[in-house]
C-alpha cells in the first residue's frame, strides 16, 4: 500500500506562536529590566539610593498588577487575543522608549 501525502498541517494554531513568543519575549525584557534597574538608576539618573529602591519595587509592583487589569478588560471587553495585542503593543512602545532613553547623546545633562 501506498501511503497518501497528507498537507502539512499545524498542530497548532498560527496563534499559538505569536502568544509563546510574547511569554519569551516578556520574560526576555522582565528579567533584563529588572537585572539592571536599580543600577541605571543609580548609576546613571543619580537616584539617591532609597529612591532608587522605591523605583525599583514600584515598578515590579505595576509589573505584578497590570495583568490583573488586563485579565479583567480580557474577560469584560475586548477578548483574551485582542487584549494580548493590545497590550503587546504598549509594551513593545515601553521597550522602545527605555532603550531610547539610553542612548548617550539623548540622556539628561549631567547638573
Amino acid at each position: 500500500m501506498e501511503k497518501v501525502d497528507e498537507p502539512n498541517k499545524l498542530k497548532y494554531p498560527v496563534g499559538v506562536f505569536f502568544i509563546v513568543y510574547n511569554g519569551l519575549s516578556d520574560r526576555f525584557a522582565y528579567y533584563g529590566i529588572k537585572a539592571v534597574l536599580i543600577l541605571y538608576l543609580t548609576k546613571m539618573l543619580l537616584f539617591e539610593e532609597d529612591k532608587a529602591k522605591e523605583t525599583y519595587h514600584l515598578f515590579f509592583m505595576f509589573c505584578t498588577l497590570i495583568p490583573v487589569f488586563g485579565a479583567s478588560i480580557a474577560d469584560s471587553f475586548v477578548g483574551k487575543f485582542k487584549t494580548i495585542l493590545i497590550f503587546t503593543v504598549i509594551y513593545i512602545v515601553g521597550n522602545a522608549i527605555l532603550v531610547v532613553a539610553a542612548i548617550p547623546p539623548l540622556q539628561l545633562p549631567q547638573t
